[in-house]
Order: structure tokens, then sequence, then C-alpha cells
């Protein structure tokens, strides 16, 4: 009888530590980043100033960046800049600029960013995330 109780209780415990771990997993703080192709052709507006640039190959994705219960949705632009070197620019859907990032495979330049996405840690977050989409051959 006293070895039914100590493997029940066992399996209620690995039960409970498994569902605690689980839902800790789930609404965790962490951020996340999902980035997906866009479906629909973006028509991208292109100034006198970059003319010389249209050449370059641009790819347009949808982004989710969710932290915490708050999530932020847009577009992201990335274009080769060089061989090797891509210019990454994340925007709302309402036209404000998230962040503006120039990444290599081993390094990055954060250009610009909106103020609450401000600081190292989302920097290299985004940069880590981004190098794992962007193909930069």
């Amino acid at each position: 009888m006293f070895f039914l109780k100590r493997n029940s209780m066992r399996r209620y415990l690995l039960l409970f530590l498994t569902c605690a771990s689980a839902a800790l997993t789930m609404g965790s703080c962490m951020p996340r980043m999902l980035i997906s192709e866009t479906v629909e052709t973006v028509e991208l507006s292109m100034s006198e100033s970059v003319g010389n640039q249209a050449s370059m190959p641009e790819n347009c994705y949808d982004f989710v960046l969710k932290a915490g219960r708050r999530e932020l949705s847009g577009l992201m632009v990335a274009r080769k800049e060089s061989v090797g070197m891509v210019r990454v620019i994340g925007t709302t859907y309402f036209g404000l600029t998230l962040f503006d990032m120039t990444l290599t495979k081993d390094s990055y330049t954060m250009n610009s960013t909106a103020e609450f996405l401000s600081g190292k840690p989302f920097a290299s977050f985004l940069a880590m995330k981004l190098r794992k989409t962007i193909n930069f051959d």
C-alpha cells in the first residue's frame, strides 16, 4: 500500500512539473519573432537618391514580434548592400520604423531603432533571428 501511494505521488509531481514548465514556456516574457515571406505583392517606392541601388534585389517579409503579452507586426524589407552584407528595415503596417539594421554573417550594426526597442539585448536577439532567415549569398 505504501508503494502505491509513493508511485501515485511521483506521477502527480511529474505531471505537475510538466504542466508548470509548459505554462512558463508558453507565457514567458522571452521575446519571439516570427518571420514569413509576404503573400501579396508589396509595391515599394524608391526615392531619386537611391535610384542607383534599384537593381539590387529586395525581399519583403511579414513579421510578428512578441514579448510577453505585447505584440508588434509589420513589414520587413531586406536589401543586399554588397557581398555578404544585408540591410534590413522593419516597419509597422502604418509606417512607424521599428528598426534599421545592417547585417553580415558575424556582425551587425544598428543604424536606428525605435526608442522602446533600443538596447543591446534586443539588437543581438534581432540579429540572431534575422541571420537564420535571410540568405547572405
